[in-house]
């Protein structure tokens, strides 16, 4: 099981996590968390959840953003599943998301989930992940994280899957590009235009098979916008 520095395990939470993957037979066990902030300590909630995915199911589920979180701390892998999988060395930023995918394509048996916390997901105000909202760099790793993903992804059957993770990812980082100043923008146009071209070729996919009806709400809305610009 992994950790991020920050954060600590129930004392449960080894053996609980042994317990749901040796009698799920699966390769990866999901459990869930606390998050706390600065003291404020509350219990992630999940809902629509099932307590074991087949492999295709937890990668669609992952891809939908959906349930199985893309953190890899608060889990629990069998070896084999690691095997071949590390962190992008060109990557300071969004490396461990595609480390999780990796494991969780490799993951042939599928995965078991609680809900049940066993972990402690610190939330510092001076974090990597929570330091400001506005648009800066380092979230153009998402770039990466989605040209990654893609790439271990050999089954063609997750295309559409493949193309809800990527609209998903690229609006919600170009809604931070456009909140930004003239500067911002003027220095990132290049890349604002790679997630713009992408997202204009699979909007139609998230708006018919994503799993969150906020996502296709979002892409129904996106969708519209493009259309009226072309008239």
């Amino acid at each position: 099981m992994l950790a991020d520095s920050d954060d600590y395990l129930a004392p449960c939470a080894l053996q609980d996590s042994l317990n749901l993957l040796t009698d799920s037979q699966t390769d990866i066990a999901y459990c869930g968390y606390w998050t706390d902030r600065d003291g404020d300590i509350r219990q992630k909630r999940f809902r629509f959840f099932k307590g074991r995915y087949s492999h295709n199911q937890a990668v669609t589920e992952h891809l939908n953003l959906h349930t199985l979180y893309g953190y890899p701390w608060g889990k629990l892998f069998r070896r084999e599943v690691l095997e071949d999988v590390w962190n992008p060395e060109d990557m300071s930023y969004g490396e461990d998301g595609v480390f999780s995918y990796r494991a969780l394509y490799n993951a042939e048996r599928g995965v078991a989930f609680t809900d049940k916390p066993i972990y402690y997901y610190r939330i510092r105000r001076d974090s990597l992940t929570q330091h400001g909202q506005g648009f800066r760099e380092r979230d153009l790793e998402i770039l990466k994280q989605v040209q990654y993903v893609r790439e271990w992804t050999k089954d063609e059957s997750f295309a559409h899957p493949l193309n809800v993770f990527e609209f998903i990812s690229y609006t919600g980082m170009m809604q931070k590009y456009l909140a930004a100043d003239a500067t911002v923008r003027n220095e990132f146009t290049e890349e604002f235009m790679t997630m713009k071209t992408a997202c204009d070729s699979t909007w139609k996919s998230c708006l018919l098979h994503a799993k969150n009806p906020a996502f296709r709400l979002r892409a129904l809305r996106y969708g519209l916008r493009r259309l009226e610009s072309l008239r």
